[in-house]
């Protein structure tokens, strides 16, 4: 029985000593060393710029892409409103598409702009 603890405590004594040998040639990196390794979580989208007031009347898909909240799908959904619907005679005519709500539309309201002027130039009249 005595012989049984005593290599039991070797055993044991041994792990310790190769434990504290792994410690010693392979330290625990630093905090901030691991901070600088691992890259920042992106919990959001990345912020689009937009570099002026896009016209909801005269927009392609990809430039009503900028704007925020609205990706690749709403932005088809506002051309295919326009071509069916006619032209935007309000900035809230938008409300009628499917995805855009009131909280949307009022995150996007500062970019957008419905300028007529560009409308008749467009279209020659």
């Amino acid at each position: 029985m005595l012989r049984k603890i005593a290599l039991e405590l070797l055993t044991i004594c041994s792990i310790c000593a190769i434990l504290l040998l792994l410690k010693v040639v392979y330290p625990a990196p630093e905090i901030s060393d691991m901070a600088e390794r691992v890259p920042p979580a992106q919990t959001a989208a990345p912020e689009r710029t937009v570099t002026g007031p896009i016209d909801l009347n005269l927009a392609t898909a990809e430039e009503l892409q900028q704007l925020p909240g609205i990706g690749r799908v709403i932005a088809r959904r506002i051309v295919d409103d326009r071509q069916v619907n006619g032209y935007y005679q309000t900035i809230g005519d938008v409300l009628r598409v499917s995805g855009i709500g009131p909280k949307k539309l009022e995150k996007m309201t500062a970019y957008i702009e419905l300028n007529w002027r560009n409308l008749i130039i467009y279209r020659g009249y």
